[in-house]
């Protein structure tokens, strides 16, 4: 139960599907990169529709948004989007992040129609388990959201009804790793939580 329960479905899932008489190591290594660079293509083209929208309304000239597009591309892919290939979790973190900002740029963040709360409420869960220890930000999030808001009772009901959605999501994985380790936190985090006395649950 570590850090990126999301990618440990999905490739739970895709292993048991392509590859369910325990293919080889290798063969498991290869569909997990492949996962990773096509997560890595997807969250390029969102980055690019996300600052092409974003930059759609400013003062800047057409030629100086596509540098300052083309710019931030430039320095996705060659550092930010390969970050999973020494270590860290980029790219699950900012596609499904870069697809809740683009759904926020096409539909706003405080509308209560039933499709906007759904669909964002789903995204924001999926950010959390994309890397569980963005739980944080999310409800600081929801949080300032929710203060925003303020006094705007369908508003408020909005940011409310994502954040059920977005727990809603959780339960599944949470429930799971309650049964099978004893805790509903990653095992690192229970460790550091616990120091100085070791505790990795069950």
């Amino acid at each position: 139960n570590g850090f990126n329960p999301l990618f440990t479905a999905l490739l739970t899932a895709l292993y048991s599907v392509l590859l369910p008489e325990c293919g080889s190591l290798e063969s498991a290594y290869r569909l997990g990169l492949a996962v990773s660079g096509v997560v890595v293509v997807g969250s390029v083209l969102l980055l690019h529709q996300v600052l092409t929208g974003f930059l759609r309304t400013s003062p800047l000239e057409p030629q100086q948004q596509r540098l300052w597009v083309a710019a931030a591309v430039l320095f996705y892919t060659t550092f930010v989007g390969l970050k999973r290939l020494y270590g860290l979790d980029a790219p699950f973190v900012l596609f499904v992040g870069l697809a809740y900002a683009q759904e926020v740029l096409k539909h706003g963040a405080f509308e209560a129609r039933k499709r906007d709360v759904i669909v964002q409420g789903l995204l924001l869960g999926l950010l959390i388990l994309a890397r569980f220890d963005s739980l944080s930000l999310v409800a600081a999030f929801l949080a300032t959201q929710c203060v925003l808001a303020f006094p705007n009772r369908r508003k408020l009901m909005g940011v409310l009804l994502r954040g059920l959605i977005a727990g809603a999501t959780l339960l599944p994985w949470t429930i799971w790793s309650t049964q099978a380790f004893g805790t509903w936190m990653p095992v690192s985090a229970k460790l550091k939580t616990s120091f100085p006395h070791p505790d990795i649950g069950r």
